[in-house]
């Protein structure tokens, strides 16, 4: 998804009275640009690594092992897994070769999402599709499955990836051992998968997945390695993962995006300034691209040929303005006037914009 970097215009009024947009566009040329570089930009970083070789070594083992092992991946939004997703898909492949009668190919890896309402039906159509097959998709669930079955044989498939598998949850945790009717339903229809197939499945989704695979104690004994996608910690003096992150997402942009910019703030090295990036992000790898995103598109509209700290501290107030707006429109009236009291008390948190004083008792408070 591409990140916008200005808020849609305010309507204006016509002559008439009638309200119509502003002409401006929402996103300039160079904002486009940059934004859509960004998007595609896979960073490989320590906490994204340790879950992939985790992720690989199941199912490179699952080829020697009589019981297969199978995984859980979780990670709070904005974590890695979606990219950890890109990564397992573009290293495993999709392969196609020619023979007498036509194309044979070959797809090692199925990767897709669970969607509410979830139904084993549904499970083996989103299977189906991530392969390519569009065709007769109006079967029953047994037919679905088996069909599904028989072709993942064909193409050779070693691995199922269902993301988003924390929405199992919207299925109800009530009942007789804890498990709805309808969770037990899908598990079981997982279960079956496993036990009639020779593929590794990995399970990811939101840290409350390992809680729904946990409520059957036959899954649980199935899924018996775990891992944890999670945020960059804050940067204590000699590590370098943060800075080393925001500083290659940068170098990438100064090498393809030459003719915006010539050179960047740099991280690595400057604890003040990863401090305030922490403050800023919370970690998060997700957020920590926005925000490189957002100074880029700011630098790059004012023909600034070094993006620098003041270019993260407009981006931040910027994004934490339309952010403001946004969750005041979408929360409980409570947190409506707690927003409102801050803007009005002029308390909301720049990190770009602290003292490094101010900067550092965050950062260390941030660390208890």
């Amino acid at each position: 998804m591409n990140h916008q970097c200005h808020v849609t215009p305010e309507p204006t009024a016509t002559e008439n009275g009638s309200l119509t947009k502003a002409a401006t566009p929402i996103l300039t040329p160079q904002e486009a640009e940059i934004s859509r570089y960004l998007s595609e930009t896979i960073i490989r970083h320590r906490l994204l690594d340790e879950a992939y070789k985790g992720a690989q070594r199941v199912i490179e083992r699952n080829s020697v092992l009589s019981e297969f092992d199978h995984a859980v991946i979780v990670g709070d939004s904005g974590c890695g897994k979606t990219t950890l997703c890109d990564i397992i898909q573009k290293e495993y492949g999709f392969q196609e070769t020619e023979f007498r009668l036509g194309y044979q190919f070959t797809k090692p890896v199925l990767i897709t999402s669970i969607k509410s309402p979830v139904t084993n039906r549904s499970l083996a159509r989103n299977l189906l599709r991530a392969m390519g097959d569009e065709t007769a998709l109006n079967g029953t669930s047994h037919v679905l499955t088996e069909r599904l079955i028989f072709q993942m044989e064909q193409i050779q498939t070693k691995a199922i990836i269902l993301d988003e598998s924390h929405d199992l949850s919207t299925l109800g945790a009530s009942g007789r051992n804890g498990v709805s009717k309808e969770l037990g339903a899908a598990l079981n229809w997982i279960k079956a998968l496993i036990n009639r197939t020779k593929i590794t499945v990995i399970l990811m989704g939101l840290p409350r997945t390992i809680d729904i695979i946990n409520s059957d104690e036959q899954l649980a004994r199935r899924f018996k390695s775990t891992f944890h996608l999670k945020p960059f910690s804050p940067p204590p003096d000699g590590d370098d993962g943060l800075a080393d992150f925001v500083d290659f997402l940068l170098s990438h942009l100064m090498t393809d995006m030459a003719k915006h910019f010539d050179r960047f703030i740099e991280f690595n090295g400057n604890l003040d300034y990863a401090n305030r990036l922490y403050l800023a992000t919370g970690g998060s790898p997700a957020r920590v691209k926005t925000l490189v995103m957002d100074a880029a598109c700011l630098a790059a509209n004012l023909k600034a040929r070094i993006i620098t700290a003041a270019h993260f501290e407009k981006g931040f107030r910027s994004r934490a303005e339309t952010n403001a707006r946004i969750k005041m429109a979408a929360t409980h009236i409570r947190e409506q006037d707690d927003a409102m009291d801050q803007v009005r008390a002029g308390k909301a948190i720049n990190p770009f914009a602290l003292e490094t004083a101010e900067v550092n008792a965050l950062i260390g408070a941030a660390r208890v």
